[in-house]
């Protein structure tokens, strides 16, 4: 009897360890995911803010600088004067082209009324057709002459108006490029000008960072120091070639309603918080 209870009690016990075995159990289901890390939610990346619009601004017309009122960061508004020429040789310039056209007025009248008596001697044969012909050359000529020495003076009299640069719009200004008593020719840059109205935040990101921006991708862009100071900006531009040294590419980002504490220059906090 006693060896059939133990019998009985030594099955049960295999039966348990069968039960508990991990061979024994059903095969459970197994899910993967592959989770991909945006490099750019990651962590927060620092740019800085810059104008949408910057420009170089010169002379339309060739003289001297005699004045240059405004140095690298001044704050200046649309109509500020930012250099002016020396006043004096535009004038004499404009003096010599009002000379010319005069000049070119009394050789058009000589050249008309030459003109005329060759015809009235053709009429009575007191002269050639070949004579007839030269004094009507003459006459066009005289006729070109007087319209390039109008153009000459208009080019002058709008020079003289040209004699001051000014601020196409309000702006910080950025760079200088040509000083007091320099001579410039038309076109030549004096100043550069960054516009303060459109600003934009500029950040450097890595070829698979950028790669990983969505269409729709918006920012949070903050300033440094100061969490309360922040704004949403989206991508107005990302630079197509990357940089040679760090291999990253430019991203402009378009700021929505700036606060004006993001000066041109300052450091921000960007933080990509959608798309």
């Amino acid at each position: 009897m006693m060896r059939m209870i133990l019998l009985i009690a030594i099955a049960g016990l295999l039966a348990g360890c069968k039960e508990d075995d991990p061979a024994a159990l059903p095969p459970r289901p197994v899910v993967s995911e592959i989770v991909r890390t945006n490099q750019i939610e990651a962590r927060d990346l620092t740019g800085t803010v810059a104008a949408r619009v910057e420009t170089d601004l010169g002379f339309q017309a060739t003289g001297r600088i005699i004045s240059r009122p405004v140095s690298i960061g001044d704050v200046v508004a649309r109509g500020s004067v930012l250099a002016e020429l020396d006043p004096d040789d535009l004038e004499s310039a404009r003096q010599a082209a009002a000379a010319g056209l005069s000049a070119a007025k009394v050789r058009l009248e000589t050249a008309r009324r030459a003109s005329e008596r060759t015809r009235a001697l053709v009429a009575r044969g007191g002269a050639t057709v070949a004579q007839q012909e030269s004094a009507d050359s003459a006459l066009s000529s005289a006729k070109a002459e007087l319209e390039r020495a109008t153009a000459v003076l208009t080019k002058a009299e709008d020079a003289l108006g040209f004699a001051v640069l000014r601020a196409p719009l309000d702006g910080v200004i950025t760079d200088v490029l040509a000083d007091a008593g320099a001579v410039v020719s038309a076109g030549q840059p004096v100043v550069r000008l960054a516009g303060t109205r459109d600003r934009e935040a500029v950040v450097d990101l890595p070829e698979s960072a950028v790669e990983a921006l969505g269409d729709d991708a918006v920012f949070e862009v903050g300033l440094r120091g100061f969490r309360d100071i922040r704004t949403t900006a989206r991508v107005t531009e990302i630079e197509p070639v990357a940089d040679s040294a760090t291999r990253t590419r430019q991203v402009h980002l378009e700021l929505k309603e700036p606060p004006a504490s993001m000066r041109l220059g300052v450091l921000v906090h960007v933080h990509l918080i959608g798309g």
